[in-house]
């Protein structure tokens, strides 16, 4: 075979189908949220006509009709259920232990049941455009990255070398991680064996991505082109979301 034709082979075997036929897309919608308790899980929150987790689903099936989308339940996992069992597609995977443990566990039991190469990890509070997730599926690893204020000051942010490569997360940067990654090759490898760990149950996931990031695994940042998000974490973010949401 001529290295031209290695060539073409090796592009084919990197391409990606983009109705998502080799996607499995996992949101942990495990934790309690105790600011939000009151209002329960988080992911039922209704925005407009539908809950959080609804237009979650709905987006991915509008960009990615064949893809796999298991949800991560705990807390009030029987409303969950109720809600989005029979109306949806999607495959319920219970976090039984949710009040001692944390959403990197979450994320482990979510990825231990997937059946596809790639994955989108998308955690369940999370309300944005369909700019977010568009054209994400091609096969390189990467994190979601917010340098327009979309994600308050004390949120998790992370560091990008001068190539874009996401070295380090962490409280107290710059540049916020928007809670949404594809992984590809390695790096879900990597992160598979990383959430599933025992002494790793009470991590939060970007603990977990720094830990990937240590291995040799490698993300890039990729801040979408007209992306609008909003992260519920507290009643004050119920009212910004609502006082912006023509944005979405």
């Amino acid at each position: 075979m001529s290295a031209a034709s290695r060539n073409v082979v090796k592009a084919k075997e990197q391409q990606v189908d983009q109705k998502g036929e080799d996607l499995s897309v996992v949101i942990p919608a495990a934790g309690i949220g105790r600011r939000m308790k009151s209002h329960g899980p988080k992911s039922l929150i209704h925005i407009k006509d539908s809950s959080i987790i609804e237009r979650q689903i709905k987006l991915i099936h509008k960009y990615y009709p064949q893809s796999e989308i298991i949800v991560v339940v705990g807390f009030g996992a029987n409303l969950v259920r109720e809600k989005i069992r029979r109306r949806y597609p999607v495959k319920l995977v219970y976090n039984f232990d949710y009040e001692n443990n944390n959403v990197c566990r979450s994320i482990g039991i979510g990825l231990q049941v997937c059946n596809r190469k790639n994955v989108l990890l998308m955690y369940g509070d999370l309300v944005f455009n369909y700019k977010a997730i568009k054209g994400i599926h091609d096969g390189v690893s990467k994190l979601v990255v917010d340098t327009k204020g979309f994600f308050k000051d004390e949120e998790v942010g992370l560091l990008l070398s001068d190539d874009n490569v996401v070295t380090n997360l962490s409280f107290g940067l710059k540049h916020k991680w928007c809670q949404i990654a594809y992984l590809h090759g390695r790096e879900l490898t990597y992160l598979e064996d990383i959430t599933i760990q025992d002494n790793h149950e009470k991590w939060f996931g970007y603990e977990a991505i720094n830990k990937v990031i240590e291995e040799g695994g490698r993300f890039a940042g990729s801040e979408p082109n007209g992306m609008r998000i909003f992260e519920i974490d507290s009643p004050k973010d119920l009212q910004t979301l609502n006082m912006n949401i023509k944005l979405i």
